[in-house]
């Protein structure tokens, strides 16, 4: 019976991306923040293999369908991230393909393909809104496990850490912190009650979930979230009703566990000092560091951090020779050399160009929806300095996402000729 309802959910999943195929793009998304749910599919490393096969299928045919728009239309992102997979290849070829327990380049060239189906298909807000509902939605659930799971002792060394349905409890309290963003938005983005009450909703549970991780990166990125809404907010009304949710979130989080204030206060100085597994992380950065000091110009090689990690880190314990480098940037830089990490640091460079330049424009609407995936870019950016994110479909999701409001910048350009996808959907004048 489980056998027949998994494929039941399976064939009724690949009729809805055939008919419509960026719904593939935001089951892939919203998969994540529950990707221990994910059931095994044979012969394919994951489902989502699967599903980024039907989706990529049902983009073509709806391109066949349509005539005279472009298949792939190459932008400055596209053309950096092929350079970069390009570089993984022929810099360290048996890294790339040879991999430990995957095939790196595959992954990448799957990663870049992300990138270019996002550009492709997220090109309206309400399918964005869709993803945000579907992703926020998801994550709400886990939150509701994760504080279920969690308890909240004097320290973290004391507490039981909840790990909800990410894999890990840092994973689960990033993805958290970015639906609680989508919630905020979304708050304010429907007229209708219900949906806004439900919004409101998700934003205390979400809230209270990244706290019983206890991921201190996540509740810093909490913090960095929460100040930066006020700034980009263009309501009072929103900024007044956001600051009176976060304050009833955060007087149920101290009625659940008044010890979290200890928790608090213990973050700065642990950063500051580097007590516990902060310290650790030092090393695990110094260790990189050094990597990248004897193979500047070709890194170690892709996915190669841990085999190296023995010989280059100084005072670390042998039981944490199996770590990654959790830093996402230090790892490119170790594992690339200095011409991979310029590659890659450039997607996130022309990503935040994209997101900045779409500022200017005077609609409303979108500019209040480049903002909140603005937030969400810059929370996962930060996020980045302590995860092991080089392949991180969110991070490379939002590379794509940044497309759309470049094409929507060029488009409201007075006396411009714009000649990509935009030339089909608006015409050439604009």
């Amino acid at each position: 019976m489980q056998t027949v309802l998994l494929m039941m959910i399976v064939f009724i999943l690949i009729i809805l991306i055939l008919t419509k195929p960026y719904l593939g793009v935001v089951f892939t998304l919203a998969s994540l923040p529950v990707v221990d749910l994910l059931p095994p599919i044979s012969y394919l490393s994951s489902v989502i293999v699967l599903i980024g096969i039907v989706t990529f299928g049902g983009f073509l045919f709806q391109k066949m369908k349509t005539r005279g728009e472009s298949v792939f239309n190459f932008g400055s992102i596209h053309f950096v991230g092929l350079l970069f997979v390009v570089w993984l290849a022929v810099s360290n070829s048996d890294a790339a393909w040879l991999g430990f327990n995957r095939n790196y380049f595959l992954t990448f060239a799957q990663l870049l393909v992300l990138i270019w189906l996002t550009g492709e298909l997220m090109d309206s807000p309400e399918k964005q809104h869709v993803f945000m509902w579907l992703f926020a939605l998801v994550s709400a659930v886990a939150a509701i496990i994760s504080i279920q799971q969690g308890n909240i002792g004097d320290t973290i060394s004391a507490s039981a850490r909840a790990i909800g349905l990410a894999g890990n409890p840092n994973s689960t309290g990033r993805y958290l912190v970015v639906a609680m963003v989508f919630f905020s938005y979304l708050s304010t983005a429907t007229d209708k009650r219900l949906l806004r009450l439900l919004a409101i909703g998700g934003v205390v549970v979400t809230f209270l979930g990244v706290f019983f991780t206890l991921s201190r990166t996540s509740i810093l990125l909490l913090i960095v979230a929460i100040g930066l809404q006020s700034v980009f907010s263009t309501r009072r009304k929103f900024s007044v009703s956001l600051i009176f949710t976060y304050i009833v979130a955060a007087l149920i989080m101290w009625l659940l566990s008044d010890q979290i204030i200890n928790i608090l206060k213990t973050i700065i100085p642990s950063i500051l000092q580097g007590a516990d597994t902060v310290g650790v992380r030092y090393k695990l950065w110094q260790a990189a560091w050094r990597m990248w000091l004897d193979h500047m110009p070709q890194g170690v090689g892709v996915g190669m951090y841990t085999s190296y990690l023995r010989y280059y880190a100084v005072g670390l314990a042998p039981h944490y020779f199996n770590e990654n480098a959790h830093n996402t940037y230090l790892q490119a830089l170790a594992e690339t050399g200095i011409i991979g990490f310029i590659f890659y640091l450039l997607l996130p460079v022309l990503s935040l160009r994209n997101y900045l330049q779409s500022g200017k424009m005077n609609n409303v609407k979108i500019v209040s929806l480049r903002n909140v995936w603005l937030i969400v870019f810059v929370v996962v950016l930060f996020g980045e300095v302590t995860a092991n994110g080089l392949y991180d479909k969110l991070l490379w999701f939002l590379f794509g996402i940044s497309i759309y409001f470049r094409n929507q910048f060029f488009v409201t350009l007075p006396g411009k000729k714009y000649t990509s996808t935009i030339k089909s959907k608006y015409g050439a004048s604009v």
